[in-house]
């Protein structure tokens, strides 16, 4: 009935808790004497206000007394994982809520110190807060801890795949060793020369192990393109994370970069010109417990010396690009962002700087809508004076 954090195990396990943001509705809530009613109903208040800006939460459209208990109870157990609460018990099942709807949490002096600089809204010490909290995981999570470390020697390169690269590759020949070389020929040129080189053989070896496992020989139903696909990828993401000596599976590998996202300290993105694929870099670094940034101060000045040259380096990669003089901002931002190792949102500011004439620079930046087409997905859409803007152009 009852899950109680303290294992050694528990401590190293990565919750399935992708939005950082619950740990500060929930310390604060809890810094104000609220029940674990109150603490739910915080966050189902949260993730209706993302909704309604257009965010890209997940909130379902059936609402009642149990909606957000599991977030609810996960952000409370990563906060005594993190020492910020004191420990105590909490439902580990939905059954199990009602009992809990009016029991309240206490505070370590940590929590209590963190829910004070967050009360002061402050940016200076919302940015300590950031800082404490990034520390704390990195201490708690030995994988979040490896994730950052093995980052910041070298990038993160992992190729992805879609049903029409997948298709390219079959034959007649079995599909896993021709994509098992395919894989090896595209990381092998970013791997880093002080990592033992993995090999097609044991990649092969270890497709196979997640299609067999994922899709049994006794299975009944056919599986679908989509769901191969997902489990090829994953499988790639996996091996290419161990061989990099990242402890962490797939799963907890995305939740570890959402993390890392939100707390400013690595950053990826697909559109990296020469690394056709997911690639991640450091932009912080921890050391003897502290942040070590790479922000405005520290590269501001790289970042607009470097944006003419990585106009020109993607508009030499885009054989049409010529047409109109503009490029898709994601692609220059992701390159600019790469090559002066900072978060995309640092590029973006400088870009709005430039643009609100703050900044001179020896060359002129246009930004325009274009033909309309918004950034992937997976690309975050560049905004200024409050309107949003897909191209760019340089000149001088």
């Amino acid at each position: 009935m009852l899950n109680m954090i303290g294992s050694q195990e528990q401590t190293s396990a990565i919750p399935r808790l992708y939005k950082l943001s619950h740990l500060e509705i929930v310390l604060q809530e809890a810094y104000q004497g609220a029940s674990f009613e109150r603490m739910r109903q915080a966050l189902l208040e949260f993730a209706r206000r993302e909704r309604d800006q257009g965010g890209r939460g997940v909130l379902s459209q059936l609402h009642n007394e149990y909606t957000f208990w599991s977030p609810t109870q996960e952000a409370l157990s990563e906060l005594m994982r993190l020492g910020m609460m004191v420990r105590d018990q909490v439902p580990s099942g939905r059954r199990y809520v009602d009992a809990y709807r009016a029991r309240t949490y206490q505070l370590t002096s940590s929590g209590r110190e963190a829910a004070q600089a967050l009360s002061r809204r402050d940016a200076v010490a919302r940015a300590k807060y950031l800082d404490m909290l990034t520390v704390s995981l990195a201490k708690v999570h030995p994988g979040f801890a490896s994730l950052i470390t093995v980052v910041d020697e070298d990038p993160l390169f992992t190729p992805e795949y879609t049903l029409g690269k997948i298709s390219g590759l079959k034959g007649d020949e079995p599909l896993t060793p021709k994509l098992a070389g395919d894989v090896i020929s595209l990381i092998l040129d970013r791997w880093p020369q002080a990592t033992a080189e993995p090999s097609e053989t044991d990649l092969a070896a270890w497709l196979d192990h997640a299609l067999k496992r994922r899709f049994p020989a006794d299975r009944v139903r056919k599986p679908s393109q989509k769901d191969v696909l997902d489990t090829v990828n994953d499988a790639v993401l996996g091996f290419v994370v161990k061989a990099r000596g990242i402890k962490l599976d797939p799963i907890s590998f995305n939740v570890c970069m959402s993390w890392a996202s939100q707390l400013a300290v690595l950053e990826q993105s697909r559109y990296v010109k020469g690394w056709p694929g997911r690639t991640v870099w450091a932009t912080a670094c921890i050391q003897d417990s502290r942040i070590h940034r790479r922000g405005f101060r520290e590269a501001g000045a790289k970042v607009v010396s470097e944006l003419k040259g990585a106009f020109r380096s993607v508009a030499a990669g885009i054989p049409h690009a010529g047409a109109s003089g503009y490029l898709p901002i994601y692609r220059v931002r992701a390159h600019v962002a790469f090559a002066t190792k900072v978060n995309l949102s640092l590029v973006d500011f400088m870009l709005r700087r430039i643009l609100s004439g703050e900044i001179e620079t020896p060359y002129e930046v246009k930004v325009a809508l274009g033909r309309g087409t918004p950034p992937p997905t997976s690309e975050r859409v560049f905004t200024h004076d409050g309107r949003r803007f897909f191209d760019i152009m340089i000149n001088e």
